[in-house]
Parts: structure tokens; sequence; C-alpha cells
């Protein structure tokens, strides 16, 4: 899922103008391929409530990513109360569809998937 749309280029016979196109069309195909920022905040659904706060525990617990893609990694960009919270290797955890983590207690975090 990507963030950026493909640059669409303003025709011109203006030397000044196809210039910036140019520098234009360079920065964003560099924003585009940056990985961190081709991502989402994950959410979940409990009892029809859907939250992008999701709840954590000393058990492990696989989150829906919906990349589309294998994860590259994550950042918790919020959180409720004071717990480490880490991710859960699983060899059997299939990485294009699920991140797996753990906390130190319990605690609602906000995460970023990229």
């Amino acid at each position: 899922m990507a963030i950026l749309t493909e640059f669409k280029k303003q025709i011109s016979s203006d030397f000044n103008i196809e210039k910036t196109n140019t520098s234009i069309k360079e920065v964003l195909s560099q924003l585009k391929n940056n990985i961190m920022l081709n991502g989402r905040i994950v959410n979940e659904t409990s009892n029809g409530v859907t939250t992008d706060l999701i709840s954590l525990s000393a058990t492990a617990k696989a989150i829906d990513h919906k990349l589309g893609r294998k994860i590259a990694g994550y950042l918790i960009l919020s959180q409720d109360a004071n717990a480490v919270i880490w991710q859960v290797s699983n060899s059997s955890e299939d990485l294009t569809k699920t991140l797996t983590l753990q906390a130190s207690g319990n605690v609602s975090a906000k995460i970023w998937v990229f």
C-alpha cells in the first residue's frame, strides 16, 4: 500500500517549469521508495468497534498488519502504560500477514508498521 501516488508531470514549453517538474518527480520518487513511509497504523476490531490502539499483554498476540507484503519493521507511536513491547519470533508466523508482539504488562499501543 503506497501512501504516495505517481507524480503527474505538467507539460510546458517553459524551461523553469520543466526543471521544477523534474526536481519534484525525483524527490517524490525517493519518498515513495522509502520503506518506512510506505506503511500504516494497525488497528483491531472488538465487538464491532475499530480502534488504532492495540491491546497487548504478557501473552504473545498476532496482529494482522494488512500491508500486503512482508513487514520490514514497526514503531511504537504511543502507549498508555509503562511496559516493554517486543516482537516474538515464531517460525510458523507468516510475516506477509501478521506481526506477533508481546509486552511486559498490560498496555494499549498505537503501532506503525512498514
